[in-house]
């Protein structure tokens, strides 16, 4: 089965030599997972875009300064910060369904309550959030993010069934990389 892994064009010379290391994953599981998408389209999975957040005006340029001060530039109090894009690359990766150490979303929902010791009545609102914080990447107003876990709740519609995880590094000998074109596809 295919799937896919968005970064951006700097780390694909690292990625080639050390694989996908496992990273950022919802509800605290870092470290352990690399988030993959049966999907070749960048859309709600959280990425960082190449916003530009200039401070005193984007209400996310000071917890997002916190994590990348050397992307910071000019002078307070009109500092600005240009993100780098995730999605300027989407790495392909055949893995075998059956492989033990990919899951699915609802899979890893399951994981993510037993480590936080919370029981199967919080699933669904688990799944809700975790597609409801990709939408906002870089932050936004906690209501706008509890109002769109409410609407996928209320939507009746699966809720990320294209989002798996892999338990560990991905080699690099399982990647192709294909890059953005300047139409938005990927070749």
């Amino acid at each position: 089965m295919k799937f896919y892994h968005f970064t951006r064009r700097g780390a694909v010379d690292g990625i080639l030599k050390q694989g996908i290391l496992a990273g950022i994953a919802p509800f605290g599981l870092n470290n352990i997972f690399v988030s993959l998408t049966s999907l070749l389209d960048p859309n709600d999975n959280g990425l960082i875009t190449g916003q530009k957040l200039v401070e005193n005006i984007s209400p996310q340029f000071d917890f997002m300064a916190g994590h990348y001060p050397n992307l910071i530039s000019g002078l307070a109090p009109c500092r600005e910060l240009q993100l780098f894009d995730q999605t300027e690359v989407a790495l392909e990766i055949e893995i075998d369904q059956h492989d033990p150490n990919l899951m699915d979303y609802d899979s890893f929902i399951d994981l993510a309550l037993e480590r936080l010791k919370h029981n199967q009545t919080k699933k669904v609102l688990f799944k809700a959030a975790g597609l409801a914080s990709a939408r906002f990447p870089i932050g936004g107003p906690n209501d706008a993010q509890d109002a769109e876990a409410k609407r996928i709740i209320n939507s009746n519609q699966p809720i990320a069934p294209h989002w798996y995880f892999y338990r560990g590094t991905i080699p690099a000998s399982m990647i192709t990389v294909k890059y953005r074109n300047e139409s938005g596809l990927y070749s």
